[in-house]
């Protein structure tokens, strides 16, 4: 017996230190992930925050795939509403890439607790996963709703079930799971480390390197923006601007140097003040993390430019720098230039990027044209772009078919019912996507009476329906349904007006 008594000790000692650093710890250390990077366990990070904050703002809540934090900027759109209203309010994603209806509705009891004010969901063909429905047929394997459950809750497609509601996908279908699956399910209920392996380590490290490292293995860009803007991954292009700081002239700062800006000899970064006037001037001969140590002169000016001798080309690059992307880059920056210490919280906060501007002055055909190449060109030499063809092939493949609501669109019914019985009022959005997709199927029977399917959600008094298909133009997109800055932006005021023409803040 008292063998037993010690073990069971034991066991309810490893339950609580479980629950303690991976329940509480490491939802307090500070959070210095980059914008749309690490998104599960950024959902997570966000939503503690949210249901722990005492506001008296009515909460708006922005659900989906995404879709959602690359075409509405919530702090943009809070200030919109409150011009509209005349009141304050709070504006939250809940939010991450590849959340279906499905997911939707095994998070309900989540959302559920915020009691928002008003839920927007924004939906695109992508949300239904139909290209996957179209991939498993053309292997010639059943189709049912079974099949497509499965693949939903897939943990290669869908880690999101393991670390975010596993009680829920438990609950719903234990008696579809394998009692491995189960297992695998009760587990990562039971037990909090097995939940969150692997969404956690990221945030822990980065916290690391801020402190420790040079900053020069990350993700995502996190340092200050540059005037002439910077890309995701830290890219300049071949002259940025920046204030100095005095770290700069102690400890320096690092740039990374790629093999193919040296084809033309030594690369020589040109300092100078706002006029033009050269303060000091630097030349790299080797690849690789390169030290910048600013001189006296250049510590004192306001602002300094830096001008490149030379810049490459990732379609003309070689290994991991080649990309099927034409405009020139420069010298790569470490992820927290020109901070003297990392910027928190800014997961959600999107900045316009390089990407964003790369469609300026294009005309259409040529949009068109670089649409192709950079999403669609070589599939057999790029399998990371499988899912992009899947999507271009189903979208001609439904075209020729009469509209089925598959399990995502009946889960999306299902979702709609419980948020209904609670009282909270739904924003359902028919999102835009690229034109030059959207006009595969736009005309079909199946187009039309998917969005008949959707408008007849919208029959109950406190659920919404707009579509916005025809809001934005090719140019604004950086892909088939994620928008750029500049459409992220015009996507802010539509969907401010659209809240006010439906009249739920002012209704009785």
């Amino acid at each position: 017996m008292k063998v037993v008594k010690k073990l069971l000790l034991l066991a309810l000692f490893f339950v609580a230190l479980d629950r303690f650093l991976f329940g509480y710890v490491i939802w307090k250390l500070p959070n210095e992930t980059p914008w749309a990077t690490n998104y599960f366990f950024n959902f997570l990070y966000n939503y503690k925050q949210v249901k722990e904050s005492e506001s008296k703002k009515p909460l708006v809540l922005l659900v989906g795939s995404s879709i959602v934090f690359y075409s509405f900027d919530r702090r943009q759109v809070e200030q919109l509403l409150a011009k509209k209203f005349n009141r304050e309010f709070r504006l939250e994603y809940f939010s991450y890439p590849g959340m279906t209806p499905i997911d939707a509705y095994l998070l309900y009891d989540k959302i559920s607790a915020l009691k928002p004010a008003l839920v927007i969901y924004p939906l695109n063909f992508i949300d239904y996963r139909i290209h996957r429905y179209y991939l498993r047929g053309r292997e010639k394997k059943p189709i049912d709703d079974l099949a497509i459950l499965k693949d939903a809750l897939d943990f290669g497609e869908a880690p999101q079930s393991k670390s975010l509601f596993p009680l829920a996908a438990l609950q719903n279908y234990y008696d579809v799971f394998s009692p491995q699956k189960s297992a695998t399910y009760l587990a990562a209920y039971l037990f909090l480390s097995y939940r969150y392996k692997g969404i956690y380590y990221k945030n822990i490290k980065l916290n690391y390197n801020h402190r420790f490292g040079r900053n020069t293995s990350y993700h995502g860009y996190t340092g200050v923006q540059l005037p002439e803007r910077i890309n995701y991954l830290g890219w300049t292009s071949g002259q940025f601007s920046f204030v100095p700081h005095a770290y700069m002239a102690s400890k320096g700062f690092y740039i990374q140097v790629v093999p193919e800006i040296l084809n033309k000899g030594p690369l020589c970064l040109s300092f100078t003040d706002l006029r033009g006037q050269e303060v000091q001037k630097k030349c790299f001969t080797r690849v690789g993390w390169q030290k910048v140590v600013l001189s006296e002169l250049a510590l004192q000016q306001k602002m300094l430019r830096c001008r490149l001798s030379s810049t490459w080309i990732p379609k003309l690059a070689h290994g991991d720098r080649f990309d099927y992307a034409q405009e020139p880059l420069g010298v790569r920056l470490q992820q927290t230039f020109g901070l003297s210490a990392p910027r928190r919280d800014i997961y959600f906060q999107r900045e316009e990027r390089l990407r964003d501007l790369r469609f300026q002055g294009m005309r259409k055909e040529g949009y068109e044209a670089y649409f192709h190449y950079r999403l669609l060109q070589d599939p057999e030499k790029r399998p990371g772009i499988a899912y992009l063809h899947a999507i271009w092939e189903s979208k001609k493949y439904v075209a020729q078919t009469n509209f089925t609501p598959n399990l995502h669109f009946r889960y999306l019914q299902k979702w709609l019912s419980k948020c209904q019985q609670g009282g909270f009022s739904v924003m359902l959005i028919n999102h835009p996507e690229n034109p030059i997709a959207l006009r595969l199927y736009e005309n079909s029977l199946w187009y039309q009476k998917h969005l008949q399917y959707l408008q007849k959600q919208a029959q109950h008094p406190q659920t919404y329906f707009y579509d916005l298909r025809k809001q934005l133009s090719s140019l604004e997109f950086a892909d088939f349904h994620h928008v750029t800055y500049a459409g992220m932006r015009k996507m802010g005021i539509v969907l401010a007006d659209k809240v006010e023409e439906s009249q739920v803040f002012t209704r009785k």
